[in-house]
């Protein structure tokens, strides 16, 4: 898992870092459509917005294909990454959605699909080119913490709560983590198929043991659900028991033995590095 068709770093760099700037743009404009629909204006107004929009696009579609052609597991990777993206969406990020119906602004969801789009492309060039886990892992942090949910998602809590700060580079590592893993083909589908296993247990005992247990059994709510008025448990249930405590379970039990270990735990004794997950 080298990269083969992509030796000069400098121009990957480049249609990486492009990638970026772009979604920067086209998330701004994205905002300008979106005040547009409900404000009203000339239609000028409207029209560059539309074509940064449109290029941003055009890029990613070009990237992504010229992408898929060089690496055949490419294609994996980025649909493992985008179910990571959409269960962490939907469980520890559902809040965020149902304030964004409410108040109608429905453009922000595309945003949200953009952000992922953006960020499974660079974590599998990442992964292609570090060769170092520990190192992978805190580039991976600092590009999903600190970048995004600090710089770009304005989530400064994070820096105050240091439990939220576990939950969220877990949810990160697990969008370029897991899919590195499982479309490597030096490691053996028996490693991976207890991989699976392992992710099968955690969600099982968050979402029907651990989450059920806290909520009826303390009455813990998240405030605010209930602020939005949602008072149905079974959706506290889904929160809590995929979101926060799957990640935070993921964390613990496989990204802290990584991070403190030198070889992976579930790989075979004796089994070279060049198996490893990353590798």
């Amino acid at each position: 898992m080298e990269l083969k068709k992509y030796k000069n770093p400098v121009k990957l760099s480049t249609f990486n870092v492009l990638l970026v700037v772009l979604y920067l743009f086209s998330a701004f404009n994205t905002f300008k459509i979106q005040n547009f629909l409900k404000e009203g204006g000339k239609v000028f107004d409207i029209l560059l917005p539309l074509l940064v929009v449109l290029f941003f696009l055009s890029y990613f579609t070009w990237l992504f294909i010229k992408t898929a052609r060089n690496y055949p597991h490419y294609l994996k990777f980025f649909a493992l990454s985008m179910l990571f993206a959409f269960i962490g969406e939907m469980s520890m990020g559902l809040d965020g959605q149902i304030e964004t119906a409410i108040n109608g602004n429905y453009l922000e969801y595309l945003i949200m699909t953009y952000h992922y789009l953006v960020l499974s492309t660079i974590a599998f060039y990442l992964n292609q080119a570090i060769k170092n886990r520990r190192l992978y892992y805190l580039v991976i942090f600092i590009i999903g913490v600190l970048l995004i949910e600090i710089l770009l998602l304005r989530n400064w809590l994070i820096i105050l709560n240091p439990v939220f700060t576990i939950l969220s580079a877990s949810f990160y590592w697990a969008l370029s983590i897991y899919p590195a893993y499982l479309t490597n083909p030096d490691i053996s589908w028996n490693l991976k198929r207890k991989r699976l296993i392992l992710i099968a247990v955690i969600a099982f005992i968050s979402f029907f043991i651990i989450a059920p247990a806290v909520i009826y059994g303390f009455g813990f709510r998240l405030p605010e659900m209930v602020d939005y008025g949602v008072d149905f448990l079974p959706v506290h249930v889904l929160i809590l028991g995929i979101g926060v405590i799957f990640y935070g379970l993921l964390f613990f039990v496989d990204f802290l033995p990584d991070i403190i270990k030198k070889s992976y735990f579930l790989e075979a004794p004796g089994k070279p590095k060049a198996a490893s997950m990353v590798n």
